[in-house]
């Protein structure tokens, strides 16, 4: 490179090139171009910075042949003829052909329709357009590209001009490497563009002195960048106080390291603990089923403690997943998993024990999925764990590696994306930060919300997002080095991660949720009832769902008058939240739950799949192959409420509740006999049904029992006037006293005949009668009648062996079946039974009754005081 010519001669050349810019300014491109000749090729031969711009302009005019170039865009005639034009106020076809001639110089910029005032108009703007050219023109002539790119601070760059010039050198934008290698006169021309940047081009004198001085002292590169201000305004240099510190920042800036999260991470990071994931009502809740939890967390945790630095076989390394729909827990348990997973005891004893360090990260809330930047699973891990351990820190205040002071998570993860920061690299900033060492700590790796991912219905791909980040889960469990790593998933759709599994050997765990049924806060009850049967009722009907009981609480109503009131609450706050929970065909759901019916994990329910169903709990078979719901009683209060015809599946709702109890303590037996009829209205008239489907949930003696199957009829209830026998054989004749069986049919309350082979009533027996509290007369499979015997055990009714004899005695014969009812614990265990005989104690009430559950509490004997 030539040496820098002196300020003077800068100044005329400055002054040529001006004037050839107002040429171009009247002169057509093309003609102009063609009478200068090798013009581009001549200016940037003179290697100043300031000549860039206009050669530029002049390259650009020799190259383009169309008519379009920069000469003829700011054509001085156009302008000079739409002057004239707008001046005598032409015609419209005047203002028409200037305006063709101004399309050609902006192509597509104004069109020719509209009236004389609109393409008036359409001219002053291209004669402003026109003007601000040339004014930018000349600017540009001055700048040139100088000031096109510069670095801010931290690496961080910017652009000061939306046009670089191609043929230039970009001073400004050298690197460390580059400028460490520049020769003398490269070194004038870099400072003087650092000096005009920094605001100094009006002082062409004070920018020409300091230049000369720098080619006086003989500064190359590599000795310019051990300069410090110091030494810049020390002799011998002696440069001005303004220069000299412009020079030396930049300076500075070049010697700093690029600013990079991979470079902040080499330092290493401090460990910070996770922000809570729920902020609702229910979030500081003591949990509940702990002792369930860790047992279910034992076997799976052992074997990864055992099996950690033995391979990378997946199946000896577990993987947590915990599956449910909304508002039933998945995010409470991953907050709580850490400190599950600590107090075994397991890790803390292992060689893994020497740190136990928690990631609790979401998909969710102010964390979404973002389709620009979520898009490869170790990044989309990474930016989360960076955020915990950033964004409580200093960090997200001041601005950490290139991101500016109070960075969002947005920004830290487009960051992370583009440097493509992986797990890895946060797991090493840790050690290094907190002095770790990769074979004695451990961590917990909490991912929440896998299901909004794309690809969590895509059942077949193996290319999803969904599918990789869980194998990214799954990659970081198995790794055979660095440290233990106990990887927890939680999610909404099972069939997804189920299939995304299906192909891989990796061992899982899934963790059985529990149910809210005792609820406190720091071990007190939070809601205080005070013995109000209905709000305890209401609080049951809630069915465990954490969400839904929330809603219970947010009312803030502890001692209401009117439990009505609180009902109404709880069901406008369900809908609000769950605006979706009700399928408009809801009876197949409701039919499979009370069914107890299992389920292929891909079936779907009255064209319903049941992992979209709100407020529905699904219970997945030991295998994991099969699944039934589990329905809360609120969520058929919600679906039936406004539907009257809907309204036997009511059974018992809360006004009939709230009435007075019956004085004779009959509300139990009421209650069995008309969940005895719903049931019947679960399967289809003449289905065929096995005796254990019809009653699931009851304790049954296996013999002849299960297998046997019953055709299935709705049962009307008919209450007999007189005590009734209830054996097949003698099914609606008088009873009398001692067991004797008179030749007379009984007849109901309402005139119906019971001794008639009919199969659709379900009969309850009068008062006290030596036989069973209520029956039905059924046809088996073959067509043969069988009595099913309902006898109902309240409070401390002695039930043992020897009761259980003499009740089938009194009641049954041989085949028929009996199924006693027991509102206290009997302890009655399954070998205890004998042939066609079932129990349900209280243990077994939830499965039994399912959704109704608390309606059975609430009509025993014990709970119906006046």
């Amino acid at each position: 490179m030539a040496m820098m010519r002196t300020r003077t001669k800068s100044r005329g050349m400055c002054l040529c090139l001006l004037g050839i810019a107002l040429a171009l300014l009247v002169q057509p491109s093309t003609d102009f171009a063609r009478g200068v000749p090798g013009l581009k090729d001549s200016i940037l031969a003179k290697r100043h910075p300031l000549h860039a711009g206009v050669a530029r302009r002049a390259g650009a005019a020799q190259e383009d042949n169309s008519g379009q170039a920069w000469g003829t865009r700011a054509s001085g005639e156009v302008v000079a003829e739409a002057d004239r034009v707008l001046e005598d106020n032409g015609t419209v076809k005047e203002t028409k052909a200037v305006l063709r001639k101004a399309q050609k110089i902006y192509p597509g910029k104004w069109t020719l329709s509209g009236k004389k005032d609109e393409l008036q108009q359409k001219l002053r703007e291209f004669v402003e357009e026109a003007k601000a050219t040339k004014k930018g023109l000349e600017e540009d002539s001055h700048r040139a590209q100088v000031t096109s790119w510069h670095p801010g601070r931290g690496g961080v760059a910017s652009r000061a001009s939306p046009q670089q010039d191609s043929g230039a050198e970009d001073w400004l934008a050298k690197s460390r490497e580059e400028v460490e290698g520049f020769k003398k006169a490269q070194v004038s021309s870099w400072a003087e563009a650092v000096l005009i940047d920094g605001g100094l081009e009006a002082d062409d004198e004070l920018i020409q002195q300091t230049v000369t001085t720098l080619q006086q002292q003989g500064v190359t590169g590599k000795s310019l960048l051990k300069l410090t201000l110091e030494e810049l305004m020390a002799a011998p240099c002696n440069i001005p106080g303004g220069p000299a510190k412009l020079l030396a920042e930049k300076i500075r800036l070049l010697q700093e390291p690029e600013a990079s999260i991979k470079a902040a991470l080499m330092s290493g990071l401090k460990y910070r603990d996770p922000s809570r994931l729920l902020r609702t009502i229910g979030a500081d809740w003591d949990y509940v089923g702990i002792e369930d939890l860790q047992k279910q967390l034992r076997k799976p945790l052992t074997e990864l403690c055992q099996n950690k630095g033995l391979g990378e076989d997946k199946m000896l390394h577990p993987l947590f997943l915990v599956v449910a729909a909304p508002g039933q827990g998945k995010s409470r348990f991953l907050q709580e998993f850490h400190r599950l997973a600590e107090d075994t005891g397991l890790i803390g004893s292992s060689s893994y024990g020497q740190r136990f360090l928690q990631f609790l990260i979401t998909l969710e809330n102010g964390q979404k999925v973002d389709a620009a930047h979520d898009i490869l699973p170790q990044t989309i891990l990474a930016s989360r764990m960076l955020w915990q351990l950033l964004a409580k820190a200093d960090f997200t205040r001041f601005g950490w590696a290139g991101l500016p002071p109070n960075f969002t998570f947005g920004q830290l993860r487009a960051a992370v994306a583009t440097e493509g920061i992986l797990v890895d690299d946060v797991i090493q900033a840790l050690e290094k930060g907190e002095g770790l060492s990769g074979a004695k700590w451990s961590l917990s790796l909490a991912l929440d919300g896998l299901h909004n991912l794309p690809g969590s219905e895509d059942t077949s791909s193996k290319s999803t997002l969904f599918y990789q980040t869980m194998q990214a889960v799954c990659q970081q469990v198995n790794q055979d080095m660095g440290p233990l790593v106990v990887g927890v998933i939680s999610a909404t759709t099972r069939v997804g991660v189920e299939s995304s599994l299906a192909d891989s050997p990796q061992q899982r765990a899934f963790i059985h949720l529990p149910r809210v049924e005792i609820v406190q806060r720091l071990g007190k009850d939070v809601f205080n009832f005070s013995g109000n049967k209905i709000l305890e009722l209401v609080q049951s009907d809630m069915g465990g769902h954490g969400r839904a009981l929330e809603q219970l609480e947010a009312i803030g109503i502890q001692d209401p008058r009117s439990a009505e009131n609180v009902v109404q609450e709880v069901r406008v706050r369900l809908y609000t939240a769950y605006p979706n929970a009700i399928p408009d065909d809801f009876l197949p759901v409701l039919k499979a739950a009370l069914a107890g019916k299992w389920l292929k994990v891909n079936e779907a329910v009255g064209g319903q799949n049941p992992e979209k169903l709100q407020l529905v709990q699904l219970e997945y078979s030991p295998s994991g192959k099969r699944r039934r719901l589990l329905l809360p009683y609120i969520w058929i209060h919600l679906a039936i409420v406004d539907e009257p015809q809907l309204q036997d599946w009511a059974l018992l709702d809360y006004r009939d509740i709230n009435d007075k109890p019956d004085p004779n303590g009959f509300d139990w037996e009421t209650f069995l006999v008309r969940f005895r009829a719903l049931k019947s209205l679960v399967w289809n008239d003449g289905e065929s049904v096995s005796l254990s489907d019809l009653h699931a949930g009851a304790l049954i003696n296996p013999t002849a029992f299960g297998g046997r199957c019953v055709k299935n009829r709705p049962l009307q209830i008919v209450t007999a006037k007189g005590w009734t026998a209830t054996n097949a054989q003698h099914f609606g004749l008088k009873k009398g006293q001692g067991g004797t069986i008179g030749p007379d049919g009984q007849t109901a309350l309402r005139g119906e005949e019971l001794q008639n082979g009919n199969y659709s009533y379900i009969v309850r027996n009068a008062r006290s009668a030596p036989a069973a509290d209520f029956a039905a007369l059924l046809e088996d499979a073959s067509g043969k009648p069988f009595s099913e015997c309902g006898q109902a055990k309240q409070g401390q009714a002695n039930v043992d062996n020897q009761v259980i004899q003499d009740e089938r005695a009194k009641s049954c014969d041989a085949d028929d079946v009996l199924i006693l009812f027991c509102t206290k614990e009997k302890h009655i265990q399954q070998q205890d039974l004998p042939p066609m005989t079932g129990i349900v104690q209280p243990a077994q009430w939830l499965e039994y009754f399912g959704p109704y559950v608390g309606r059975a509490w609430a009509m025993q004997q014990d709970n119906r005081t006046p």
